[in-house]
Protein backbone atom coordinates (compact mmCIF):
# COMPACT_ATOMS: atom_id res chain seq x y z
CA UNK A 1 0.00 0.00 0.00
CA UNK A 2 1.44 3.36 -1.08
CA UNK A 3 1.83 6.01 1.62
CA UNK A 4 -0.92 8.66 1.37
CA UNK A 5 1.68 11.40 1.78
CA UNK A 6 3.39 10.24 -1.41
CA UNK A 7 0.07 10.39 -3.26
CA UNK A 8 -0.57 13.92 -1.99
CA UNK A 9 2.99 15.05 -2.76
CA UNK A 10 2.84 13.75 -6.31
CA UNK A 11 -0.59 15.27 -6.89
CA UNK A 12 0.61 18.65 -5.66
CA UNK A 13 3.80 18.65 -7.71
CA UNK A 14 1.93 17.74 -10.90
CA UNK A 15 -0.64 20.45 -10.16
CA UNK A 16 2.12 23.03 -9.84
CA UNK A 17 3.98 21.68 -12.87
CA UNK A 18 0.91 21.94 -15.12
CA UNK A 19 0.48 25.61 -14.21
CA UNK A 20 -3.06 24.92 -12.94
CA UNK A 21 -4.35 24.03 -16.40
CA UNK A 22 -5.75 20.73 -15.11
CA UNK A 23 -8.24 20.57 -12.21
CA UNK A 24 -6.73 19.26 -8.98
CA UNK A 25 -9.32 16.45 -8.76
CA UNK A 26 -8.41 15.28 -12.25
CA UNK A 27 -4.73 15.16 -11.38
CA UNK A 28 -5.51 13.19 -8.19
CA UNK A 29 -7.41 10.64 -10.30
CA UNK A 30 -4.42 10.43 -12.68
CA UNK A 31 -2.08 9.71 -9.78
CA UNK A 32 -4.38 7.05 -8.27
CA UNK A 33 -4.79 5.38 -11.68
CA UNK A 34 -1.01 5.39 -12.13
CA UNK A 35 -0.46 3.69 -8.78
CA UNK A 36 -3.17 1.14 -9.53
CA UNK A 37 -1.70 0.34 -12.96
CA UNK A 38 1.82 0.23 -11.51
CA UNK A 39 0.80 -2.39 -8.95
CA UNK A 40 -0.77 -4.46 -11.72
CA UNK A 41 2.41 -4.09 -13.79
CA UNK A 42 4.63 -5.25 -10.93
CA UNK A 43 2.35 -8.25 -10.35
CA UNK A 44 2.27 -9.18 -14.04
CA UNK A 45 -1.47 -8.53 -14.25
CA UNK A 46 -1.60 -5.82 -16.89
CA UNK A 47 -2.10 -6.24 -20.63
CA UNK A 48 -2.37 -3.86 -23.54
CA UNK A 49 -5.82 -3.22 -24.95
CA UNK A 50 -5.52 -1.06 -28.03
CA UNK A 51 -8.34 1.21 -29.07
CA UNK A 52 -7.61 1.71 -32.74
CA UNK A 53 -9.68 2.61 -35.77
CA UNK A 54 -7.60 0.52 -38.15
CA UNK A 55 -9.33 -2.73 -39.02
CA UNK A 56 -6.60 -4.53 -40.93
CA UNK A 57 -4.78 -7.41 -39.31
CA UNK A 58 -1.01 -6.91 -39.35
CA UNK A 59 0.90 -10.20 -39.18
CA UNK A 60 -0.80 -11.13 -35.92
CA UNK A 61 0.90 -8.28 -34.04
CA UNK A 62 -0.66 -5.45 -32.10
CA UNK A 63 0.08 -2.06 -33.62
CA UNK A 64 2.03 -0.93 -30.55
CA UNK A 65 4.23 -4.03 -30.67
CA UNK A 66 4.75 -3.72 -34.41
CA UNK A 67 5.75 -0.06 -34.21
CA UNK A 68 8.03 -0.58 -31.20
CA UNK A 69 9.92 -3.45 -32.81
CA UNK A 70 10.19 -2.21 -36.38
CA UNK A 71 10.01 1.59 -36.37
CA UNK A 72 10.50 3.16 -32.94
CA UNK A 73 13.00 0.92 -31.14
CA UNK A 74 14.38 -1.37 -33.82
CA UNK A 75 17.46 -3.20 -32.61
CA UNK A 76 20.70 -1.38 -33.38
CA UNK A 77 19.05 1.22 -35.66
CA UNK A 78 18.48 4.84 -34.69
CA UNK A 79 15.03 6.19 -35.44
CA UNK A 80 14.23 9.90 -35.42
CA UNK A 81 10.99 11.45 -34.15
CA UNK A 82 10.18 15.02 -35.19
CA UNK A 83 7.49 17.14 -33.57
CA UNK A 84 7.01 20.91 -33.30
CA UNK A 85 6.74 22.44 -29.82
CA UNK A 86 3.51 21.68 -27.96
CA UNK A 87 2.58 18.63 -30.04
CA UNK A 88 3.21 16.35 -27.07
CA UNK A 89 6.59 14.69 -27.66
CA UNK A 90 7.11 14.10 -23.93
CA UNK A 91 3.55 12.75 -23.70
CA UNK A 92 4.28 10.33 -26.53
CA UNK A 93 7.57 9.18 -25.01
CA UNK A 94 5.81 8.51 -21.70
CA UNK A 95 3.14 6.58 -23.65
CA UNK A 96 5.85 4.60 -25.47
CA UNK A 97 7.86 3.76 -22.34
CA UNK A 98 4.78 2.46 -20.52
CA UNK A 99 3.79 0.16 -23.36
CA UNK A 100 7.35 -1.00 -23.97
CA UNK A 101 7.66 -1.88 -20.29
CA UNK A 102 4.44 -3.93 -20.44
CA UNK A 103 5.52 -5.79 -23.58
CA UNK A 104 9.14 -6.33 -22.50
CA UNK A 105 9.81 -6.76 -18.77
CA UNK A 106 13.31 -7.99 -19.74
CA UNK A 107 14.25 -4.58 -21.22
CA UNK A 108 16.06 -1.80 -19.33
CA UNK A 109 14.82 1.53 -20.68
CA UNK A 110 17.12 4.56 -20.57
CA UNK A 111 15.75 8.06 -21.13
CA UNK A 112 16.29 11.72 -20.24
CA UNK A 113 12.55 12.43 -19.92
CA UNK A 114 12.09 14.00 -16.45
CA UNK A 115 9.72 11.56 -14.78
CA UNK A 116 8.74 12.51 -11.22
CA UNK A 117 9.61 9.05 -10.00
CA UNK A 118 13.29 9.66 -10.71
CA UNK A 119 13.25 11.78 -7.54
CA UNK A 120 14.31 9.82 -4.46
CA UNK A 121 11.12 10.66 -2.53
CA UNK A 122 9.03 8.94 -5.22
CA UNK A 123 11.26 5.87 -5.63
CA UNK A 124 8.53 3.69 -4.11
CA UNK A 125 6.27 4.39 -7.11
CA UNK A 126 8.86 4.23 -9.86
CA UNK A 127 8.37 2.10 -12.97
CA UNK A 128 10.72 -0.90 -12.68
CA UNK A 129 13.73 -0.91 -14.99
CA UNK A 130 13.27 2.64 -16.33
CA UNK A 131 16.33 4.82 -15.68
CA UNK A 132 17.35 8.42 -16.30
CA UNK A 133 20.48 9.18 -18.34
CA UNK A 134 21.77 12.63 -19.22
CA UNK A 135 25.15 11.74 -20.74
CA UNK A 136 26.25 9.41 -23.50
CA UNK A 137 28.92 7.98 -21.18
CA UNK A 138 26.21 6.97 -18.69
CA UNK A 139 24.06 5.49 -21.46
CA UNK A 140 26.97 3.36 -22.68
CA UNK A 141 27.97 2.22 -19.17
CA UNK A 142 24.45 1.36 -18.09
CA UNK A 143 23.60 -0.36 -21.38
CA UNK A 144 26.79 -2.44 -21.11
CA UNK A 145 25.78 -3.44 -17.57
CA UNK A 146 22.33 -4.46 -18.85
CA UNK A 147 23.97 -6.68 -21.44
CA UNK A 148 26.24 -8.28 -18.84
CA UNK A 149 23.19 -9.08 -16.70
CA UNK A 150 21.38 -10.75 -19.62
CA UNK A 151 18.95 -7.87 -20.04
CA UNK A 152 18.22 -5.85 -23.17
CA UNK A 153 18.96 -2.09 -23.15
CA UNK A 154 16.69 0.38 -24.96
CA UNK A 155 17.29 4.13 -25.35
CA UNK A 156 14.91 7.06 -25.89
CA UNK A 157 16.56 10.50 -25.89
CA UNK A 158 14.52 13.71 -26.01
CA UNK A 159 15.66 17.27 -26.84
CA UNK A 160 18.46 16.07 -29.13
CA UNK A 161 18.51 19.45 -30.89
CA UNK A 162 19.62 20.89 -27.52
CA UNK A 163 22.30 18.25 -26.93
CA UNK A 164 25.75 19.47 -25.94
CA UNK A 165 28.07 17.88 -28.48
CA UNK A 166 31.85 17.64 -28.32
CA UNK A 167 33.78 19.42 -31.08
CA UNK A 168 35.43 16.17 -32.11
CA UNK A 169 32.03 14.49 -32.54
CA UNK A 170 30.62 17.41 -34.54
CA UNK A 171 33.71 17.75 -36.75
CA UNK A 172 33.00 14.49 -38.56
CA UNK A 173 29.33 14.03 -37.73
CA UNK A 174 28.48 11.23 -40.14
CA UNK A 175 31.41 9.09 -39.02
CA UNK A 176 30.70 9.90 -35.35
CA UNK A 177 27.05 8.82 -35.51
CA UNK A 178 27.96 5.77 -37.57
CA UNK A 179 30.61 4.76 -35.03
CA UNK A 180 28.27 5.33 -32.09
CA UNK A 181 25.49 3.25 -33.64
CA UNK A 182 28.00 0.51 -34.44
CA UNK A 183 29.08 0.34 -30.78
CA UNK A 184 25.47 0.33 -29.56
CA UNK A 185 24.59 -2.34 -32.11
CA UNK A 186 27.28 -4.65 -30.74
CA UNK A 187 25.60 -4.70 -27.32
CA UNK A 188 22.20 -5.33 -28.95
CA UNK A 189 20.55 -2.08 -27.88
CA UNK A 190 16.96 -1.40 -28.96
CA UNK A 191 16.99 1.93 -30.78
CA UNK A 192 17.95 4.56 -29.91
CA UNK A 193 14.94 6.77 -30.62
CA UNK A 194 16.17 10.37 -30.98
CA UNK A 195 13.69 13.24 -30.68
CA UNK A 196 13.98 16.62 -32.45
CA UNK A 197 11.78 19.72 -32.80
CA UNK A 198 12.14 20.33 -36.54
CA UNK A 199 13.54 18.57 -39.64
CA UNK A 200 16.30 21.18 -39.98
CA UNK A 201 17.50 20.28 -36.47
CA UNK A 202 18.20 16.68 -37.51
CA UNK A 203 21.91 16.15 -38.28
CA UNK A 204 22.55 15.45 -41.95
CA UNK A 205 24.10 12.14 -40.97
CA UNK A 206 20.69 10.96 -39.75
CA UNK A 207 18.50 12.93 -42.16
CA UNK A 208 19.69 11.06 -45.25
CA UNK A 209 18.53 7.71 -43.87
CA UNK A 210 21.85 6.05 -44.64
CA UNK A 211 22.49 5.12 -41.00
CA UNK A 212 19.03 5.68 -39.51
CA UNK A 213 15.98 3.47 -39.49
CA UNK A 214 13.05 5.90 -39.94
CA UNK A 215 12.24 9.58 -39.64
CA UNK A 216 8.82 9.78 -38.03
CA UNK A 217 6.51 12.75 -37.61
CA UNK A 218 4.39 13.47 -34.54
CA UNK A 219 1.39 15.66 -35.29
CA UNK A 220 -2.05 16.48 -33.93
CA UNK A 221 -4.97 15.72 -36.23
CA UNK A 222 -8.62 16.09 -35.24
CA UNK A 223 -7.63 16.39 -31.60
CA UNK A 224 -5.56 13.19 -31.52
CA UNK A 225 -1.81 12.61 -31.60
CA UNK A 226 -0.60 10.63 -34.60
CA UNK A 227 2.78 9.21 -35.59
CA UNK A 228 3.34 9.11 -39.34
CA UNK A 229 6.25 7.54 -41.18
CA UNK A 230 7.33 6.83 -44.75
CA UNK A 231 7.25 3.18 -45.77
CA UNK A 232 5.62 2.10 -42.53
CA UNK A 233 2.74 -0.36 -42.63
CA UNK A 234 0.32 0.84 -41.46
CA UNK A 235 1.72 4.38 -41.79
CA UNK A 236 -0.26 5.91 -38.90
CA UNK A 237 -0.01 5.13 -35.18
CA UNK A 238 -2.66 6.75 -33.00
CA UNK A 239 -1.38 7.74 -29.55
CA UNK A 240 -4.16 7.23 -27.03
CA UNK A 241 -4.66 5.78 -23.59
CA UNK A 242 -2.89 5.99 -20.24
CA UNK A 243 0.54 7.63 -19.75
CA UNK A 244 2.61 7.79 -16.53
CA UNK A 245 2.95 11.28 -15.00
CA UNK A 246 5.96 13.23 -16.29
CA UNK A 247 7.26 16.75 -15.77
CA UNK A 248 6.76 19.48 -18.36
CA UNK A 249 9.18 21.86 -16.64
CA UNK A 250 12.95 21.84 -16.52
CA UNK A 251 13.43 19.44 -19.40
CA UNK A 252 16.67 17.49 -19.09
CA UNK A 253 19.25 17.85 -21.84
CA UNK A 254 21.78 15.32 -23.07
CA UNK A 255 25.56 15.48 -23.31
CA UNK A 256 27.50 13.64 -26.01
CA UNK A 257 30.64 13.48 -23.92
CA UNK A 258 32.43 10.46 -25.43
CA UNK A 259 35.12 10.26 -28.10
CA UNK A 260 33.36 7.38 -29.86
CA UNK A 261 36.12 6.85 -32.42
CA UNK A 262 38.69 6.48 -29.66
CA UNK A 263 36.39 4.09 -27.81
CA UNK A 264 35.78 1.99 -30.92
CA UNK A 265 39.53 1.55 -31.44
CA UNK A 266 39.75 0.02 -27.96
CA UNK A 267 37.05 -2.53 -28.71
CA UNK A 268 38.45 -5.58 -30.47
CA UNK A 269 35.82 -8.15 -29.49
CA UNK A 270 32.78 -9.37 -31.42
CA UNK A 271 30.53 -11.05 -28.87
CA UNK A 272 28.14 -8.72 -27.02
CA UNK A 273 29.40 -9.79 -23.57
CA UNK A 274 33.03 -9.11 -24.47
CA UNK A 275 32.14 -5.78 -26.12
CA UNK A 276 30.16 -4.75 -23.01
CA UNK A 277 33.14 -5.56 -20.80
CA UNK A 278 35.50 -3.53 -22.99
CA UNK A 279 33.13 -0.55 -22.96
CA UNK A 280 33.19 -0.54 -19.15
CA UNK A 281 36.96 -0.91 -19.09
CA UNK A 282 37.62 2.00 -21.47
CA UNK A 283 34.74 4.47 -21.23
CA UNK A 284 36.26 6.68 -18.54
CA UNK A 285 39.40 7.37 -20.55
CA UNK A 286 37.34 8.27 -23.65
CA UNK A 287 35.22 11.14 -22.28
CA UNK A 288 35.40 14.86 -23.05
CA UNK A 289 34.44 16.00 -19.58
CA UNK A 290 36.48 19.23 -19.52
CA UNK A 291 35.48 20.27 -23.03
CA UNK A 292 31.80 19.58 -22.41
CA UNK A 293 31.81 21.69 -19.24
CA UNK A 294 33.47 24.54 -21.11
CA UNK A 295 30.91 24.40 -23.93
CA UNK A 296 28.01 24.30 -21.43
CA UNK A 297 29.36 27.38 -19.66
CA UNK A 298 29.83 29.16 -22.99
CA UNK A 299 26.27 28.32 -24.07
CA UNK A 300 24.88 29.55 -20.72
CA UNK A 301 26.74 32.84 -21.17
CA UNK A 302 25.42 33.25 -24.72
CA UNK A 303 21.88 32.55 -23.51
CA UNK A 304 22.34 35.13 -20.74
CA UNK A 305 23.60 37.75 -23.20
CA UNK A 306 20.76 37.08 -25.61
CA UNK A 307 18.24 37.40 -22.78
CA UNK A 308 19.75 40.76 -21.80
CA UNK A 309 19.54 41.99 -25.40
CA UNK A 310 15.88 40.97 -25.62
CA UNK A 311 15.17 42.71 -22.32
CA UNK A 312 16.90 45.91 -23.41
CA UNK A 313 15.06 45.85 -26.74
CA UNK A 314 11.71 45.35 -25.03
CA UNK A 315 12.49 48.13 -22.55
CA UNK A 316 13.44 50.53 -25.33
CA UNK A 317 10.32 49.67 -27.29
CA UNK A 318 8.16 50.31 -24.23
CA UNK A 319 9.81 53.68 -23.61
CA UNK A 320 9.22 54.72 -27.23
CA UNK A 321 5.58 53.68 -27.04
CA UNK A 322 5.13 55.75 -23.85
CA UNK A 323 6.84 58.79 -25.38
CA UNK A 324 4.70 58.61 -28.49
Amino acid sequence: MVDKNIIEDLTNIIYEDRDRKIPYSQIKTWVLNYIQYLEALKNGKIVLVERINQTEYVEGKSLAKLWIHEYLLARGRASVLVGPPRTGKSHFISWLIWRTRILHPDWDIYTNIPFFFFEERFAEISIPNVYQVIRLSDLLKMSANSTLHNRIPAAIIDEMDQAVVSQEFAKSEYLSFNTLLNILGHIMIQGPLLVYHAPNDIPKALRTGAISNRILLLTIHEGKRHIFGPNTHPNDLIVSGFVPPYSTLGLVGFEIDVNVKKLEKRINAFGKIEVAQQILENIQSCTYESEIQERKSRRSEINRQNAMKRWEKAKKKKEIEINV
